[in-house]
């Protein structure tokens, strides 16, 4: 059951989930063929096709944040609709825990965010590589950064690239259990449950950027005699291990409410 409910969950969220991707990926087709069109205009390029590309790419700028902050914003209301409103009484006659129908919308929602994230990336790569003339000259310029990285002890580059995708998928998860277990807590209330779910919301994020601020601070006293590559390795790994603390604090909270103290509107 709990296999099939995460697939109807999939689906339902997939019906706009897909419209804001399709909407990212045609206006990175249009930016994409704008540039290739002046990249490749013989002579001077006219003024018009300069402004029109420079409309456009803050279109496209927009696009792009429309894209992942949309999809933030529509994954959390989903959840808060579909568990704790009216909604929720049709969701919880399922036969299946309420926490098995948390994970399940957990788990939905982070693939569909990291899906999303997953696709900017790709569209900005794919902009990129217009930008530069083709593969082959991406392909360049990617193997001069990781023989810079090398020149410097080491695949800096592949070190890196590791960190920053392990802290898109740690922040991702974040974000996410951060509104559920701010609607999760805002839903104990009689009245006003959404909006006491944002203000428990930012309360939390809140209270997590002055414990990251807190050990940063701590960190950057204790390194500071360290080699800066070693003092960074410190600083990243201890901001994710915080972080990674956090979700779990943000799990439980949001795990032992929705097990021990629903209410629905």
């Amino acid at each position: 059951m709990l296999g099939k409910f995460m697939k109807y969950e999939a689906k339902a969220s997939g019906k706009i989930m897909l419209l804001l991707c399709a909407a990212l990926v045609a206006v990175t087709a249009i930016e994409g063929v704008l540039i290739a069109v002046l990249r490749n205009w013989r002579g001077e390029t006219p003024q018009a096709g300069r402004l029109l590309l420079g409309i456009f790419s803050v279109v496209y700028i927009l696009a792009l944040l429309m894209a992942l902050f949309g999809a933030v914003v529509y994954l959390c209301f989903r959840f808060y609709r579909s568990m704790f409103s009216e909604q929720g009484y049709l969701t919880h006659t399922l036969p299946m825990s309420s926490v098995q129908i948390f994970h399940a919308k957990l788990v939905t929602s982070f693939g569909w965010l990291v899906a999303v994230i997953f696709l900017a990336l790709l569209s900005l790569s794919a902009l990129g590589v217009i930008f530069l003339g083709g593969f082959q000259e991406f392909a360049e310029l990617l193997a001069d950064v990781i023989c810079i990285g090398q020149a410097h002890g080491g695949n800096i580059f592949a070190k890196y690239s590791a960190l920053l995708a392990g802290g898109m998928l740690l922040a991702s998860l974040y974000i996410l259990l951060l509104f559920f277990a701010g609607f999760s807590v805002g839903q104990l209330s009689n009245a006003n449950k959404g909006i006491l779910g944002l203000v428990a919301s930012i309360a939390f994020y809140f209270i997590g950027q002055i414990v990251q601020a807190v050990f940063c601070v701590a960190c950057v006293i204790g390194v500071s005699n360290m080699a800066v590559e070693k003092a960074l390795d410190g600083l990243i790994g201890g901001v994710y291990f915080i972080e990674a603390a956090l979700c779990i604090a943000l799990y439980g909270i949001s795990r032992r409410v929705i097990s021990r103290h629903l209410n629905l509107e």
